[in-house]
């Protein structure tokens, strides 16, 4: 039996009363949770369609966007015995016809992540060249032991792992399903040279994330 999953990027995703929207300063979006750890907001200036098609323990991802809302990049997501998306492979590109999908290109990378049982918060997304299984990054991740912006979201640990691949500050808050990201270190497979990008929080009198800042990108997070 297949499970189908959509979001819409600009639209709620009513199943968790969540979204993630294009927006302006003087818009108001869908109003407020008021649940800590339930976000009613991100704001993002992107614009595309996600969906998700889960059959025994694979999930299918089917990525567009704008300006070619008629490609579809797909990705498979592997689950192992626990439920943990042990590997994410990109399946390539694909031009939604009249006629069905036509590939229009091969996918290039697959991603092996590694998870700490207790608290499932991602510690290592390894990213390989498809063709030859060559390394070419390693981003280890470091928590705090304060509530994540999405602790409360009740969702499968696919769903947040699958946005991990796609670097950004909007991106990096569905790695805040249990704790609070504070640390990501992004070293290179071939050279070894790294990079660490700090997230600094301001927090609201229960102690849940209201903004992010990593030294390059804001974001402001509404509950």
């Amino acid at each position: 039996m297949k499970l189908f999953i959509h979001t819409l990027v600009s639209t709620a995703l009513i199943a968790v009363s969540f979204c993630l929207f294009s927006c302006d300063e003087n818009t108001e979006g869908f109003g407020s949770t008021g649940r800590d750890g339930l976000p009613s907001a991100f704001k993002t200036e992107n614009h595309g369609y996600t969906g998700f098609e889960k059959e025994g323990n694979k999930i299918i991802v089917k990525q567009s966007g704008e300006p070619s809302m008629d490609i579809s990049y797909n990705q498979e997501i592997e689950l192992d015995g626990n439920g943990f998306p042990t590997k994410i492979t990109d399946l390539g590109a694909f031009q939604i016809t009249s006629e069905g999908y036509k590939k229009v290109w091969d996918g290039k990378y697959y991603y092996a992540l590694t998870f700490e049982p207790s608290t499932k918060n991602l510690l290592k997304l390894e990213k390989f060249n498809l063709k030859d299984s060559t390394l070419i990054t390693t981003s280890s991740f470091q928590y705090s032991d304060q509530p994540g912006s999405m602790s409360q979201v009740e969702l499968p640990l696919w769903f947040f792992s699958y946005h991990s691949l796609t670097s950004g500050i909007s991106s990096r808050q569905y790695l805040n399903y249990r704790n609070t990201l504070t640390e990501e270190t992004v070293t290179d497979g071939k050279t070894g040279n790294t990079h660490t990008t700090y997230y600094k929080y301001t927090y609201n009198k229960n102690a849940y994330p209201v903004a992010v800042d990593n030294g390059e990108e804001k974001m402001d997070i509404r509950y």
